[in-house]
């Protein structure tokens, strides 16, 4: 051995307790194994670090905005016709359905009027009760033969038949009618229905007489004959009304 190797093994026997404090203050170094090696240092044990912040999460892509709506232009509004209103016209008459009965027709008209009156008034001369209505029965069967007869007389001055139609079957259905009411009824009951009666038999000639036999008239002597009897009627149609309010006013 040199003495280089003696003094040098020297100095490390007179060290080692400065090495065994030199290995306190540094606990990094590590003895070495058996061999008196020095252990290399172990690698430093790398970290895995996690990402300092996640990701964002994926948010919905923000809609487009929508288009604006397309303005329309509004049609113009049709001008107005300035020009005034015509005045609405007047409805036009309505022609009457109504066949105006021949001057034939006319005679049978006459005669089922007159016939139907002269049936009522020969019930009531039987049933009636007071004086005024006696008295006005008696009337009418006399104005009743007397207008037959001169309905006779015009009919045979003109050469013609009285002939049936729907206005003189009228009166005769009309009249059966009537007759079959009047004779269920005595006392002051069948005074007062057989005036009232006789107001709407007369009311209802005058109004046959004026739309149809006076317009149905060519010949002089019908027209004539119709021009006397309206008045007849009227006077007949006004005496009724006046017998009927005398029952009314003694009830």
């Amino acid at each position: 051995m040199t003495p280089s190797h003696v003094a040098r093994n020297l100095a490390l026997a007179l060290l080692i307790p400065g090495a065994a404090c030199f290995r306190l203050h540094h606990p990094a170094t590590t003895t070495g194994k058996a061999n008196g090696n020095l252990a290399k240092p172990a690698p430093t044990a790398t970290t895995a670090t996690a990402p300092t912040s996640a990701p964002a999460a994926a948010t919905a892509p923000t809609p487009a905005p929508a288009a604006p709506a397309k303005t329309v232009a509004a049609a113009p509004a049709p001008a107005k016709n300035t020009r005034p209103a015509k005045a609405p016209k007047a409805p036009k008459a309505v022609k009457s359905n109504i066949m105006l009965p021949t001057e034939a027709n006319v005679g049978a008209m006459l005669l089922a009027a007159g016939n139907s009156d002269m049936s009522y008034a020969q019930i009531a001369s039987a049933r009636a009760q007071s004086q005024p209505v006696k008295d006005y029965v008696a009337r009418m069967m006399r104005d009743g033969a007397t207008v037959n007869q001169l309905v006779y007389d015009v009919m045979n001055k003109m050469q013609l038949d009285p002939v049936e139609n729907a206005a003189s079957l009228e009166y005769r259905d009309e009249s059966a009618m009537n007759r079959d009411m009047l004779r269920d009824m005595q006392g002051r009951a069948f005074d007062s229905t057989y005036m009232a009666n006789e107001v709407a038999h007369h009311e209802h000639v005058l109004a046959t007489i004026d739309k149809l036999m006076i317009p149905a008239a060519k010949r002089p002597e019908l027209k004539q004959l119709l021009t006397n009897l309206r008045p007849v009627v009227v006077a007949q149609r006004d005496h009724a009304e006046q017998v009927r309010q005398t029952l009314d006013v003694t009830k």
